[in-house]
């Protein structure tokens, strides 16, 4: 990651994004996300996906796996 987005350290708002976790309901969660995502640039659909899968609780994780969430559809 660091070579496609360069330090993360100094990137602010993808550091926030790749780092926060679902604390809260799921709507919440989303929209904190979408907010952050909006901030940051030249991030493909699938990293998006990928990284918000990431960030969400554990249990909830491992039920949208089953579904294989694409973008594409």
């Amino acid at each position: 990651m660091i070579t496609h987005y360069g330090d993360i350290k100094s990137n602010t708002f993808f550091s926030q994004l790749v780092n926060i976790q679902q604390k809260d309901i799921v709507i919440e969660h989303i929209q904190q996300f979408q907010k952050l995502s909006l901030r940051v640039n030249n991030i493909s659909e699938d990293n998006l996906l990928n990284i918000f899968m990431r960030t969400l609780k554990e249990s909830i994780q491992n039920e949208l796996h089953l579904f294989e969430p694409n973008l594409r559809e």
